[in-house]
């Protein structure tokens, strides 16, 4: 029995993770101008061979994170909870405040953010196509945009604030200002 693709895909995936980690850890010093195919496999410790066998450049490696989340917060969602997905997505935004924060110094960390907001509006629109399946797809399209607004906006006012932020606390929030409002708009049965 021959195992070394199976070996070989699992180093490449240890690989991609600690190049990942470490663009984000950059992003968070450096913002995203300041963050150089060198940086990463510096602080990744891998070659650049290495590196290219894996990622075209640092845009692929933002892009394969991205989607590496968006899974994540795909498997969080279950049919017991609504919006399932807010948990993990509010701790890993407590997680990276100073990521955020950085990147929004600069145009090309602006660029970097509406892809997260864009990951956020995606997940946000499929949530509520499994929640609200009659509803008109351009009012599932508003109610994303707003949905996904209301939820960055109220991350940001409280980040605002002195103190620790508790992501449970905020999902419940949003919970309880939106659902109403997303009932009636697209005129279905609210998740429970």
């Amino acid at each position: 029995m021959n195992e070394q693709p199976a070996l070989e895909s699992r180093r490449g995936a240890r690989t991609r993770r600690r190049v990942e980690a470490a663009l984000l850890a950059l992003l968070a010093e450096r913002g995203y101008e300041g963050t150089t195919v060198r940086a990463l496999v510096t602080r990744a410790d891998v070659g650049r061979s290495t590196f290219y066998e894996h990622y075209r450049d640092k845009d692929a490696v933002l892009g394969s994170a991205l989607a590496a989340f968006a899974s994540t917060l795909g498997a969080a969602t279950n049919g017991h909870r609504p919006f399932g997905f807010l948990e993990p997505l509010l701790a890993h935004v407590i997680a990276h405040r100073a990521l955020a924060a950085r990147l929004r110094t600069s145009t090309a960390g602006n660029v970097v953010l509406a892809r997260f907001r864009a990951l956020v509006r995606t997940r946000m629109a499929a949530e509520l196509v499994d929640h609200f399946p009659n509803a008109a797809a351009e009012r599932v399209a508003l109610a994303s945009e707003h949905a996904t607004s209301g939820l960055l906006a109220l991350f940001d006012a409280e980040a605002g604030r002195r103190g620790p932020l508790d992501g449970t606390r905020l999902a419940t929030a949003w919970r309880e200002l939106t659902l109403p409002g997303l009932h009636a708009w697209l005129g279905a049965r609210p998740p429970r």
